[in-house]
């Protein structure tokens, strides 16, 4: 319960463009932002279609802009991408389906995610999903073993590169007077304690 996440991560408030076109769905933090700077302002938009309220539906929480915007491939309406950005996301565990206690997984670690190109560490709002605290300690078990079967496997790759048998077997290099030093500072520090 302390680790989960205080809020839920989807709000799911839909922007729409000045013609009252979904364009995405975003946190309600963001559209406060977006009304606040005067670029948009609080409409309603039935989540089905522009149907009268009369059927039952619930009017779905979304601003409008105030601005054409520019770029963006928002009207590509048959790409997956778009549907995932314009689709309403429910705020349960991916794994099981457990509607209590979230975390955010991020599904390239970030020893990774720290690696690539800027293009795709920024606005990657799919690579975070929903996970119960259960879910994500599996998750990351097996993350990690992952992590080291390809870090192991490098290593192999290297050491054939090279031409050096086990030349990167390694992560630590061995020093054998270092080695030496930190004993003799361990024996002191434990004969003075």
């Amino acid at each position: 319960e302390l680790i989960s996440m205080k809020s839920p991560m989807y709000d799911n408030v839909f922007m729409l463009d000045n013609n009252r076109e979904p364009m995405c769905t975003i946190s309600l933090k963001k559209a406060r932002w977006y009304v606040r700077k005067g670029i948009a302002e609080w409409s309603s938009f039935m989540e089905h279609g522009n149907q009268s309220s009369d059927d039952g539906l619930e009017e779905a929480k979304c601003i409008k802009l105030l601005f054409e915007p520019s770029g963006g491939n928002y009207q590509n309406t048959g790409t997956p991408e778009n549907l995932y950005l314009k689709s309403a996301k429910q705020n349960v565990c991916v794994a099981c389906g457990s509607t209590d206690h979230h975390m955010r997984h991020y599904i390239v670690p970030y020893a990774y995610r720290s690696l690539l190109p800027d293009q795709y560490k920024t606005h990657m709002s799919h690579d975070i999903v929903i996970l119960c605290p259960e879910c994500h300690v599996s998750c990351e078990k097996l993350s990690k073993a992952k992590m080291k079967s390809m870090e192991n496997a490098l290593r192999d790759d290297l050491s054939k590169e090279v031409g050096i048998e086990n030349a990167f077997c390694s992560p630590v290099v061995d020093d054998a007077e270092l080695h030496h030093v930190r004993s003799c500072a361990i024996a002191l520090a434990r004969w003075r304690g």
